[in-house]
């Protein structure tokens, strides 16, 4: 890797220039990277510089501040970044997106727009409402125990999300699968049911890999490990300890 430093002072033109030098470089068929020191607000902004950067073709913007630091990266949309937290966390809460059909509590008194197309668990308002529920409408309101328990229970009813690679075997994407699971418990996605013969866990967390890619995984890793002296057919157990700094101390 190389780098280059470009200094100077406020509307000296760094970010024009830096602009300009990542646009060239993606044609090139590089991947770039953009560390900027900056004064201003984090965050974005519509007009923000990280943003530039990656309208130019940087993978990454990070912005830093007085020892803060906000990192901008390009994502393919929600899916994205649903798959990107499979394995990693057991509950994944998407704020916003209403455009997207995924089960979803609607939140405050006005109604939700008529083109919506997810799944309504349940209603829910912080403060009172005046209007009586709808027929068999589930409505929460305030923040008190009852509140939180009954979302709780609607979080425990929800089917674990599917593998997140929308590969077809289902007849659909995971998105809609997922949606379609809702109050089914006998539905699977075919991935996850599948017998593996592969299996990856990261921190207790098992990764979700498609046929092919167990296959190829698994032959390459028996093609290094049964050179080495001892090696005996069966079930292969390799694991990888990464120490943080904190394990470090």
């Amino acid at each position: 890797m190389k780098v280059l430093q470009l200094a100077g002072y406020k509307k000296s033109g760094k970010t024009a220039l830096a602009q300009a030098l990542v646009a060239r470089a993606v044609k090139r068929g590089e991947l770039c990277a953009v560390i900027k020191n900056t004064h201003g607000e984090l965050g974005l902004t519509g007009k923000d510089d990280g943003e530039r950067f990656l309208a130019s073709g940087s993978r990454e913007a990070i912005l830093f501040r007085n020892g803060l630091t906000d990192t901008l990266t390009k994502t393919e949309g929600l899916m994205d970044l649903i798959r990107k937290a499979l394995g990693r966390y057991d509950l994944l809460i998407v704020e916003g997106f209403k455009e997207v059909g995924l089960p979803r509590i609607w939140c405050g008194e006005k109604e939700s727009p008529d083109e919506e197309k997810g799944i309504l668990l349940a209603r829910f308002s912080l403060d009172p409402v005046k209007r009586e529920p709808k027929e068999g409408e589930k409505f929460l309101q305030g923040l008190g125990e009852e509140t939180l328990a009954a979302v709780d229970r609607l979080i425990e009813s929800l089917p674990p999300f599917p593998a997140g690679l929308d590969c077809g075997l289902c007849g659909s994407d995971c998105l809609h699968f997922y949606c379609r699971g809702i109050g089914k418990k006998d539905r699977a996605c075919p991935v996850q049911e599948k017998e593996k013969s592969v299996t990856i866990t990261v921190n207790g967390k098992e990764l979700s890999l498609m046929p092919f890619v167990q296959s190829l995984f698994r032959e390459t890793v028996k093609g290094f490990v049964k050179e080495l002296k001892g090696y005996e057919e069966g079930t292969l157990e390799i694991t990888i300890h990464h120490q943080t700094k904190e394990d470090k101390k």
